[in-house]
């Protein structure tokens, strides 16, 4: 355990499943805006995504911790619109429904692949085999990939390339978590973190009067190696 302590560098693979959304601010008087803000607020709806990769560990002092790295991470939402009728439940004849006809739904969903290079300082509150910590940093991330995925009830779907107006972005990160030492090269770590992406999100032009930012609620956890 002690042999752990005193190494100045370690290696983290990560895996953080997340809670993903979204959130929409409007300041000004337009009516018309206001309302499609405000339903927005009520289609969409928060989804799964995650962050994987590999960190990078630099002891600046026995207690504080730099940590930068390579992730992948997916942010997204998504919309679910009930009592749906497509055409071919319509007969054509009468106006009105087929005898087979049934109401519908469809589910639509739109993800945001980044590229994220994550620079964070951590404060370990003690050297001993379970350490509690606090982490608070910033993750300069590129957007290299959106898509938009519809399912229908009946089963059928369909997916889109989504027009990205910014790729990069900067999400600050916060986490609190304990680390857990195994021998004297593995360590274990469990952090809950909130991500929050301070600039527009890739989803909408910068001049658009509506900001939307990103943002995702998760659990990192993984493997430290000593170096």
């Amino acid at each position: 355990i002690f042999a752990a302590a005193q190494s100045n560098s370690s290696v983290d693979i990560m895996l953080s499943p997340d809670v993903t959304y979204r959130v929409r601010f409007y300041n000004g008087n337009d009516e018309m805006l206001k309302y499609i803000k405000a339903r927005y607020d009520i289609l969409e709806l928060s989804q799964f995504g995650f962050h994987a990769g590999v960190n990078y560990n630099k002891k600046l002092t026995s207690k504080l911790h730099l940590k930068t790295g390579l992730q992948v991470s997916r942010f997204g939402y998504k919309y679910e619109i009930k009592e749906l009728l497509f055409e071919n439940q319509i007969d054509t004849k009468t106006g009105g429904l087929l005898p087979e006809a049934v109401v519908t739904s469809i589910e639509l969903s739109q993800n945001y692949y980044y590229l994220n290079v994550p620079i964070a300082l951590r404060y370990e509150f003690s050297e001993s085999k379970f350490s509690p910590y606090i982490e608070l940093g910033a993750v300069p991330s590129y957007l290299f990939s959106g898509n938009s995925k519809m399912v229908s009830s009946d089963g059928t779907s369909s997916q889109t390339q989504l027009t990205v107006y910014s790729r990069f972005a900067v999400i600050l990160q916060f986490g609190i978590g304990v680390n857990y030492r195994i021998n004297e090269e593995l360590q274990a770590f469990f952090q809950p973190n909130i991500r929050y992406e301070v600039t527009k999100s890739g989803s909408s032009p910068s001049s658009s009067p509506i900001a939307e930012h990103a943002y995702s609620i998760g659990t990192e956890f993984g493997l430290r190696i000593s170096l």
